[in-house]
């Protein structure tokens, strides 16, 4: 198995792709995988950036960024930025089909725009809003007691 990666990660993210791929060009808008909704709420012209989507891992939220089948040689880095337009990760590009980035712990919302960028220039983008919660039951959910006694 891959360095760092849990078999629910690669199967959530398989899942998440699947899905969010249509997401990506299709017309669909929204995708989730097991605790986490990825809604995309600007589509740019889809020919290189095919899916845009968050995935749960362990205690963490991962941003998966996949490029429609040849299109990695059309950039060469990935620009991550927040809701108020501040660049957060800038992630270098080679021939691989698709990238993960950790965006932090659960639980995590968001609005983040990815551009993909060629010698400089946009050259196509993905505005995705997200949700990854933490499950009740999952060992990530911070713990609640109860002080309230009955009369």
């Amino acid at each position: 198995m891959p360095s760092g990666l849990s078999r629910r990660t690669l199967l959530a993210s398989g899942a998440g792709l699947a899905v969010t791929g249509l997401a990506g060009c299709s017309g669909a808008n929204s995708s989730s995988s097991a605790d986490c909704e990825t809604t995309a709420v600007v589509h740019g012209d889809g020919k290189i950036l095919q899916s845009v989507s968050t995935v749960p891992e362990d205690g963490r939220v991962l941003l998966s960024v996949s490029f429609s089948n040849g299109k990695q040689a059309s950039t060469d880095r990935l620009r991550v930025y927040d809701s108020s337009g501040d660049l957060e990760y800038e992630i270098p590009t080679g021939k691989r089909r698709s990238y993960l980035q950790t965006i932090g712990p659960r639980p995590q919302h968001g609005r983040l725009r990815v551009v993909s960028m060629k010698n400089g220039e946009e050259t196509d983008e993905l505005v995705v809003e997200f949700n990854c919660w933490v499950d009740e039951d999952s060992a990530f959910a911070p713990e609640t007691t109860s002080d309230a006694t009955e009369s």
